[in-house]
């Protein structure tokens, strides 16, 4: 059977990764609690097509984003017309913004787990840097090992949908784990897109990826290492309850990690 990517649709990779409302304005209302005010600005480093950024955008926040793809850009620049800063394609981790800096930058979608080594995050994370603003937050999705968990392959993570798709079909998001390499940190990762009713897309989308992920002990210490930035807050998101603080020192599977770039 042919398959493509998600990457290669960008309506659909918007309709199934652009979070839910709920789940926006609990970490909207993280991020104002953190500044002791709503924001101005907000930048994303892997933007896809603006689907964080046109929720803050809906707010009157003005966005910048940045990502590799010209067409999930395209994408985002008609999604955010008249909120958007700057919106370029490029590289993450040499970010080329003409504006800013900006308040808040964040990488929420899980991006972070695919940068392989302590080299390139650092490089990624100093280039997010250099376009926070003083006393701006930055929020990180990050992986923290959590291997042993695995009893057979594959390991179904979850199943969601159908989510709607313009302008009357359906899709539904799968990802499974397929392997793990616990000496090397990653994961293989298979994300599956099936739709229905999706004039331009009858088969299903496959992505299979590594993910890696970190010990504790050796992310704070790569983020020690970069003085700029303080430690804030660290939580995860479970449905229903929202927002779950998580405790430094205790940090496992997928937790979003709050900065300030002093």
């Amino acid at each position: 059977m042919e398959t493509f990517s998600l990457y290669d649709f960008p309506e659909i990779y918007d309709q199934v990764r652009t979070p839910d409302q709920y789940t926006f304005e609990s970490i909207y209302k993280h991020i104002c609690d953190q500044l002791g005010r709503a924001p101005r600005s907000v930048m994303d480093p892997a933007c896809g097509p603006a689907t964080w950024l046109s929720l803050f955008a809906d707010k009157g926040v003005l966005v910048a984003g940045n990502d590799i793809s010209e067409e999930m850009i395209a994408n985002a620049q008609e999604k955010c017309a008249g909120k958007a800063i700057e919106l370029i394609v490029g590289d993450m981790c040499d970010l080329q913004f003409k504006k800013g800096p900006f308040e808040v930058s964040f990488e929420l979608a899980g991006t972070c787990g695919i940068i392989p080594d302590k080299k390139t995050f650092q490089r990624f994370l100093r280039s997010v840097v250099n376009h926070t603003s003083s006393q701006g937050i930055i929020l990180l999705t990050v992986f923290f090992h959590e291997m042993d968990m695995y009893t057979e392959y594959p390991w179904l993570v979850g199943e969601w949908g159908p989510f709607g798709v313009y302008p009357q079909g359906k899709a539904w998001l799968k990802y499974e784990v397929l392997s793990t390499e616990p000496e090397l940190n990653l994961e293989r990762v298979r994300r599956t897109v099936n739709t229905e009713g999706v004039a331009q897309c009858s088969c299903p989308l496959i992505d299979e990826y590594n993910m890696y992920s970190w010990s504790e002990e050796s992310f704070w210490q790569m983020i020690s290492e970069i003085p700029e930035l303080s430690f804030v807050s660290s939580f995860r998101y479970d449905e229903p309850e929202g927002i779950v603080f998580a405790t430094k020192g205790e940090l496992t599977g997928e937790v979003t990690v709050v900065l300030r770039r002093l």
